[in-house]
């Protein structure tokens, strides 16, 4: 009776922990680790285009609050460096600009663009909001163009007019947590305005690379906590010759023709959820983008008729983190109060916490009717009583 109730003692102790999740994080982890944003330095409040353009140019260390929403009409690139730029709850950068012709596309849409050689910046907590898909010449609601150290985490990303959030060049050690990706109005045909290029629907969420020819030597990604959500067709993301470690992330879009298209790419794909069918999770441009693919599904679930097969050898990433069960995936990232998004508080002096816990943690409940057994590897916990050890076995 006594191993019986050790047994069910240590089961309980680990299901607890297997389920804590902290909504908040203190800090990135995986290979935007690094990133420290403006800490240490002065509050800087921001409440137009220019004086968030003065604040980022800055020399030292500044954190960056918006604390109002902040209209754009033209796209605004900067280069900085040491940088946290946080949202009050609520608070938006927008631009509504509809562009007429190729010209208007490319200088009058999107948000914000961090050019070469910007390093070691934080984005927590800001809602962005485009136009509509349009396509083509056309800029998106954030892009990251040969940066290094970033982190964004509780943004939501919403109708980007080429996309929403891209990456491309020698842009390295990324981590995107926490993130909403979604279109909620309609996308305009390729008729409706005089550019010379677009598509009928270019509701495409997440570019990484910028063309089969943008091959940097390192572009390593951490996607964790993330949801694809309504509206999202393709890009979620389309990547080329990049390294990704997917954590926990949900796709969940009706409308999705491919979910993760990949072209000469690794991908550590651990703990995800997707509802859509196997053909539209995964989608090969090796051809296109003339090298092979490398992915592994862990702990995962395809939720129509399971996922697609591994291909070739990936191993996890070496860095250190804490992964939920696909069975908790969807219910910690689509939490209305906490989960992906801009869920956070944040105050004008620039703490950042989240409603979930006074820590800015939290628990996740398990769904209720657990989904079937995953598809790919799973993980098992192994006790040895006679070492009092713990071990992860996969299996």
């Amino acid at each position: 009776m006594k191993i019986k109730s050790l047994i069910t003692a240590l089961g309980l102790a680990l299901s607890m922990l297997a389920t804590a999740q902290d909504y908040c994080l203190t800090a990135p982890f995986g290979y935007g680790a690094s990133a420290t944003g403006g800490t240490g330095g002065s509050v800087v409040k921001v409440t137009s285009a220019s004086q968030l353009e003065s604040a980022l140019l800055s020399s030292g260390k500044k954190i960056i609050i918006v604390t109002q929403n902040i209209q754009f009409t033209s796209l605004l690139k900067v280069k900085a460096t040491d940088k946290t730029l946080l949202g009050l709850p609520g608070v938006k950068l927008y631009n509504n600009t509809v562009p007429t012709n190729a010209s208007d596309a490319a200088a009058k849409t999107g948000i914000l663009y961090f050019k070469e050689n910007s390093k070691n910046v934080i984005i927590r907590n800001l809602i962005f909001q485009g136009s509509g898909a349009f396509d083509s010449e056309s800029a998106d609601g954030l892009c990251l163009d040969a940066v290094t150290n970033f982190w964004i985490d509780h943004c939501d990303f919403q109708d980007g007019v080429d996309g929403n959030f891209d990456i491309k060049n020698a842009t390295d050690n990324i981590t995107v947590t926490w993130c909403r990706f979604r279109y909620l109005k309609s996308p305009k045909s390729k008729s409706s305005w005089t550019a010379d290029k677009g598509t009928d629907d270019h509701r495409y969420s997440n570019l990484v690379g910028s063309g089969s020819s943008d091959k940097p030597s390192n572009r390593r990604i951490t996607y964790a906590y993330n949801w694809w959500d309504e509206g999202c067709v393709q890009r979620m993301p389309r990547a080329r010759h990049s390294q990704f470690h997917l954590l926990n992330n949900y796709w969940s879009s009706s409308v999705a023709s491919a979910c993760l298209g990949l072209g000469g790419c690794t991908a550590y794909i651990e703990g995800c959820y997707f509802t859509q069918k196997k053909s539209v999770i995964y989608k090969d441009y090796s051809n296109d983008d003339g090298a092979s693919n490398k992915l592994k599904f862990v702990d995962s679930y395809g939720a129509k008729d399971g996922l697609p097969s591994n291909v070739g050898t990936v191993s996890a990433p070496t860095y250190s983190y804490t992964a939920l069960s696909y069975s908790e995936t969807k219910t910690a990232v689509t939490n209305s109060t906490c989960g992906a998004g801009a869920t956070l508080n944040v105050t004008a002096a620039g703490v950042v916490s989240s409603s979930c816990s006074s820590s800015g943690g939290g628990n996740v409940d398990p769904d209720p009717t657990p989904d079937p057994t995953p598809t790919g590897e799973t993980e098992t916990t192994v006790i040895d009583f006679t070492k009092g050890s713990v071990e992860a076995a996969v299996s």
